[in-house]
């Protein structure tokens, strides 16, 4: 059986630009988790490594039921990986796209729940930088649960300038992107690129 540190690995539920998604087994504590482990990591640069451990560190401080929770961070034959909630569910995106747009209460219930997440990870010094469907997840339950930490800028971290990039670079998701960010204005970057 393939594992991952200790965790024992069932499968692939998911890949992005950063990593792959798994479902695993934590036998020690005898729960599912998902684990999110960085593709290629010895050949990624020295910004791709310090984004990985910063959406870690950005997600472990911020506890609200609207955000998927961190468990461990860690490290196995040198690849990096985050251990989170597993969400049985699926993304907003796969769900307005199976189901089209959602009936007005819904939408509602959906934007009160995002609104009370992102205030959660603004007040630890955190912005998204990449709040589209697909980083919403909808779990088996109906709750909505933000996800993917990978672009957020820490302003509370040992870094307060937030990620080392470059001005006048593009950084996020084009057509959910902020003015700001379509233009590279990384220093105007804040809670409100995210609202």
């Amino acid at each position: 059986m393939a594992r991952i540190g200790r965790y024992e690995i069932r499968r692939e539920v998911g890949r992005g630009g950063m990593g792959i998604v798994y479902e695993a087994w934590d036998p020690e504590l005898r729960r599912e988790v998902a684990i999110k482990q960085l593709t290629a990591a010895g050949e990624a640069g020295r910004g791709t490594l310090e984004r990985f451990r910063r959406e870690a560190q950005a997600l472990a401080r911020v506890r609200h039921a609207n955000v998927v929770a961190v468990h461990e961070v860690g490290e196995d034959a040198g690849q990096p990986f985050i251990v989170m909630d597993l969400v049985r569910g699926e993304s907003l995106r796969d769900r307005l796209g199976r189901e089209g747009p959602a009936p007005a209460g819904r939408a509602v219930a959906i934007a009160i729940a995002l609104t009370e997440a992102l205030e959660a990870v603004h007040r630890e010094g955190v912005v998204h930088r990449d709040l589209k469907p697909e980083n919403v997840l909808m779990g088996e339950d109906d709750r909505i649960l933000l996800t993917d930490f990978g672009l957020a800028k820490d302003f509370a971290g040992a870094d307060p300038s937030g990620f080392s990039t470059m001005m006048g670079r593009f950084i996020g998701t084009p057509g959910f992107a902020a003015p700001e960010q379509a233009r590279g204005e990384h220093d105007r970057v804040g809670p409100a690129t995210d609202v």
